[in-house]
């Protein structure tokens, strides 16, 4: 039980450090861990009118991982359909959308934040 409250706080803290990071690279963040009845993305946000669906991965210890290998086919597939849930909802079909990754590294030292676009990409079928 420790374990799993460590990690969820690890987390949070994570999406709090990728909020303020990206809003530094001129991001507006839109929304924090939206969820809907497909799944949930951890960050929403607009920069240059595009939008933006951000998975959050936190580490706390140095792993050699290609960052493509951060999200599973499977986790690409919730993340896709909760992005076009929201695409719906809020009517924004004009509008470009990505995919992206913040990766943020506690591993050592002061703790490193990297922006990855387009980290995967869907056919929206609009």
């Amino acid at each position: 039980m420790q374990v799993d409250f460590y990690k969820k706080k690890f987390g949070r803290e994570g999406e709090e450090t990728a909020a303020k990071f990206l809003k530094e690279q001129g991001f507006t963040i839109l929304e924090r861990n939206y969820r809907c009845r497909l799944g949930e993305i951890d960050l929403i946000a607009s920069r240059d009118n595009e939008f933006f669906f951000i998975e959050v991965k936190s580490r706390h210890s140095f792993q050699e991982v290609a960052p493509e290998e951060l999200i599973s086919y499977s986790k690409q597939r919730h993340i896709s359909r909760v992005a076009q849930h929201y695409v719906s909802k809020k009517k924004i079909w004009s509008q470009t959308g990505r995919f992206a990754l913040v990766v943020i590294d506690a591993s050592s030292g002061p703790v490193r934040c990297e922006l990855i676009n387009d980290i995967f990409e869907l056919n929206w079928g609009y």
